[in-house]
C-alpha cells in the first residue's frame, strides 16, 4: 500500500560525506552519562577530526556533532526533562549515543533531509505499549493510528537479518520520530518490492514522506530490488503526489486504489 498508514528545516548536524567521525565518543559518552557530565561530547567539533569509520546505511549529510554545540535540539530536551527528571544536555547525549548505536549497526537510513531507523520486533512492542526510553525520541501523536497493525505483526515476529522491514520517520533536526516506512517482506521471484509509509498528521505537508520513499528505495536498489511498487487511495492526492515526487507512475486502477510502480536502477 502507499499509505502504510496513510523542507526540512535547517539542520546544523550535516556534513557532505558519510562519515561519523569519532566511533570512540560513545564509550566516552557513556562513560561522560555516569559521572554526570553535562559536557560530554559524541560525534565531533566541525571537522577537527579525520574520519575513524565510515558508516554502512549513512547517506552525505548526516553528522552527529558534539553537544557542546548543539543547541538545536534543546527546546524538545528540555521539554522531555520536564517530565522525566533528566537534564537536558543528558537527554541530547543519550540520544546520540542511540543514533550512533543504530549507525554502527545498520540500523538507520538518513541523508540531510531524513532519518530511517530501523524497528526490531522490541522496539515494536515497546511503541505499541508507549514504553519510551531515553533516545527514542517519540512525538506524542506516534505512531499513527494505521501503524498499529503492521506494528503488531513486527512484534509477534522472529528477530531478522533482512533490510526489508519497518522504519521510523524521523525529522532531521530534532530526530523526533514522526511516522513510518516500511516495506511488505524481500523482494519476490522478479525483484519487485512493495512498501508503505505514513505520517503523523502535524508532520505531513513538509517534504518528509517523498524523501523517506526516496531513500528507502535508495536502499532498496543496493540491496538487490529491481522494481517498486505501491497503492493508494484513489481519494488521496497527497499521497499520489508523494509517490509521483519519488519517482513512481501510476500503472492502474481497481476497486478505488490507485497502483504505481518504479523501476529501480
Amino acid at each position: 500500500m502507499g499509505e502504510m498508514f496513510s523542507e526540512p528545516t535547517t539542520n546544523p548536524m550535516r556534513l557532505d560525506r558519510p562519515v561519523v567521525d569519532d566511533i570512540s565518543a560513545i564509550g566516552e559518552a557513556e562513560s561522560d552519562l555516569r559521572r554526570g557530565d553535562r559536557g560530554a561530547v559524541v560525534g565531533v567539533r566541525g571537522d577537527e577530526q579525520p574520519a575513524a569509520a565510515r558508516v554502512p546505511g549513512v547517506e552525505p549529510g548526516l553528522k552527529v556533532a558534539a553537544v557542546s554545540g548543539c543547541n538545536g535540539c534543546h527546546a524538545t530536551r528540555r521539554a522531555a526533562a520536564s517530565t522525566t527528571g533528566v537534564s537536558p544536555r543528558i537527554h541530547c547525549i543519550r540520544a546520540r549515543v542511540s543514533m550512533l548505536r543504530q549507525a554502527m549497526m545498520g540500523m538507520m537510513l538518513a541523508d540531510s533531509h531524513v532519518l530511517l531507523t530501523r524497528i526490531t520486533p522490541a522496539i515494536a512492542r515497546r511503541i505499541i505499549d508507549r514504553a519510551e526510553q531515553p533516545g527514542d525520541d517519540w512525538h506524542p501523536d506516534y505512531p499513527f493510528a494505521d501503524e498499529l497493525d503492521p506494528l503488531a505483526a513486527l512484534a509477534a515476529s522472529e528477530p531478522q537479518d533482512s533490510p526489508f522491514t519497518m522504519y521510523a520517520i524521523r525529522r532531521p533536526d530534532d530526530r523526533v520520530a514522526v511516522g513510518g516506512f516500511g516495506f511488505f517482506g524481500p523482494p519476490d521471484e522478479t525483484g519487485a518490492v512493495e512498501f508503505g509509509y505514513g505520517l503523523i498528521p502535524a508532520a505531513r505537508g513538509e517534504g518528509l514522506a517523498s524523501a523517506a520513499v526516496t531513500l528507502a528505495l535508495h536502499h532498496a536498489q543496493r540491496w538487490g530490488a529491481t522494481r517498486a511498487k505501491a497503492d493508494t487511495e484513489l481519494s488521496n492526492a497527497a499521497s499520489r503526489r508523494v509517490l509521483e515526487k519519488a519517482g513512481l507512475r501510476e500503472v492502474g486502477r481497481r476497486d478505488g486504489l490507485v497502483f504505481f510502480e518504479r523501476a529501480l536502477a
